[in-house]
């Protein structure tokens, strides 16, 4: 179940591949040809990466993933290939560090520019660069509101030790609650609306009763074992789980109140067109 827990959560990151239908022709075709390949390269790159592994190790790869994980890998390639490959390693970790900060923050910005289109957030946010096309005073928000979340959690514990895990940790679980949350809907509004011309009935229920079917119990998995996710001593960092849990109660109470105060706001929300950018005198992404 642990191995479950954590299979899925390396395959996170796939899905915004949605976040991106606004800057290409044809989103129909190509964020789902997108999202498969997304799985398919992830998905093949660790298949192999365990396979060479466990080969390197061979019947002492338990015994070695158990002892030193983090040095597993650095120390295969170096022993195999050359010792200066082992400081490769290293510098490709810290490189890929950085390159899943600027991921997340291009997702993020994303999040909020479409808020901003949707006018669930002010219309400013919608406005994107009038020479690049990219989402620039969303994506300076985010760089704000991380600043102003992670700076003092950086001056509070200035070791270091854990705040990378407990981050990323708390914002796994939450994507996972998220995910499982999503499928449950797909299901109840095609039960309401029924499936429309075009769909199939896999697409509209099957699917996402098999998502709910894998992520439920993952979900529950890493709360109960949440000192894996984020690390620590059992038990010791669920107060993380608050953070959580008031994120959902805010969002649910916010989309409450659009469909009773702004049922425009709310009846917008999640639009498939950037039409609602141009009537902001907001300059639409270029399409690639």
């Amino acid at each position: 179940g642990i191995a479950l827990l954590f299979a899925i959560m390396i395959f996170l990151g796939f899905e915004a591949t949605a976040l991106f239908r606004d800057e290409v022709r044809t989103p129909g075709k190509t964020i789902p040809r997108a999202t498969y390949g997304a799985v398919l390269f992830v998905g093949t790159l660790y298949t192999v990466s365990c396979y060479l592994l466990t080969t390197a190790y061979g019947a002492g790869a338990v015994q070695a993933a158990t002892d030193d994980p983090k040095m597993m890998f650095p120390s295969a390639i170096g022993h195999f290939a050359a010792p200066v490959f082992t400081q490769l390693t290293f510098a490709f970790i810290i490189t890929s560090e950085l390159a899943a900060a600027i991921s997340v923050h291009n997702v993020t910005a994303r999040y909020i520019y479409n808020l901003g289109v949707d006018r669930a957030l002010p219309a400013a946010f919608a406005r994107v660069h009038p020479r690049h096309g990219s989402p620039a005073r969303a994506a300076v928000a985010v760089a704000v509101i991380v600043a102003v979340l992670v700076v003092p959690l950086g001056l509070a514990n200035r070791a270091g030790e854990g705040l990378d895990a407990q981050l990323f940790g708390l914002g796994t679980v939450g994507v996972l609650v998220l995910m499982t949350l999503v499928s449950a809907a797909v299901i109840a509004w095609f039960t309401r609306k029924g499936v429309p011309p075009g769909a199939n009935r896999f697409k509209c229920f099957v699917a996402p009763a098999l998502a709910i079917a894998a992520l439920g119990p993952t979900v529950v998995l890493a709360v109960l074992h949440f000192d894996l996710v984020v690390g620590g001593a059992p038990g010791q960092n669920l107060g993380l789980l608050l953070v959580l849990a008031a994120s959902l109660v805010i969002g649910a109470g916010l989309a409450l109140y659009f469909r009773s105060a702004k049922p425009q706001v709310f009846a917008r929300l999640g639009r498939a067109d950037t039409g609602e950018a141009e009537h902001l005198d907001a300059v639409v992404p270029t399409r690639m």
